[in-house]
């Protein structure tokens, strides 16, 4: 085992929030050490402030390095941990991979984070019904590949995932929202260890860390 396997990765996540979801897949994904700290204090708070002025979640700590913006992380990560690898090889594909989680947030999770945050339910619901529109006019693309637009696991599941399980907790039924096809990807990928992990910290009542 090498040094950087073995040294603790320290992570201050939110709790339900698919940025932070993002990062704790990719970390279960890259089979690292490390420590989730869920930020629902305000003494955490000052805790995470003394580490990351800005006190933006997730914040990832490893060693004397600190970083925040999930994309930032997700990326360091893929890099630091190259083994399994969440982005192509391939420099062209490799910039089709950033562009879509681009579009992905651009498109979706802006729609996702309007409707989460609206005091508005009119609102609210015209959000989650146009980015449940959007998703399944793409429902053949579910069809071509194992995993999102990839015959392998990579980043874009990583920014997906997290999305559907916002929606489930805002109230969506998926099953009955969404195409055969996404059903059936979110099935298959809910079996994967690394989602199903993820997904049962969060929906326990977590304190501390893992």
């Amino acid at each position: 085992m090498t040094s950087a396997r073995k040294s603790i990765i320290n992570c201050y996540v939110k709790s339900n929030d698919v940025y932070s979801q993002q990062v704790r897949i990719v970390l279960a994904e890259k089979g690292v050490a490390f420590n989730i700290k869920v930020v629902d204090t305000d003494e955490k708070m000052e805790e995470l402030k003394k580490i990351n002025s800005y006190g933006e979640l997730p914040t990832l700590v490893d060693r004397d390095l600190v970083l925040y913006n999930s994309k930032v992380i997700l990326e360091y990560l893929d890099e630091r941990f190259p083994h399994p690898p969440l982005l192509p090889v391939y420099p062209i594909l490799r910039a089709k991979a950033r562009l879509t989680m681009a579009r992905i947030e651009q498109d979706w999770y802006s729609k996702l984070n309007g409707a989460e945050n609206s005091k508005s339910s009119d609102v609210k619901e015209s959000l989650i019904q146009e980015l449940i529109q959007e998703i399944n006019e793409l429902s053949a693309v579910f069809e071509d590949s194992p995993y999102f637009l990839n015959k392998e696991f990579s980043l874009l599941d990583c920014y997906l995932v997290p999305m559907f399980f916002k929606l489930e907790a805002l109230g969506v039924n998926l099953d009955k929202s969404f195409s055969k096809s996404i059903i059936d990807y979110l099935r298959k990928i809910s079996e994967r260890s690394s989602i199903k992990t993820t997904i049962q910290k969060l929906e326990a009542k977590e304190k501390d860390t893992l």
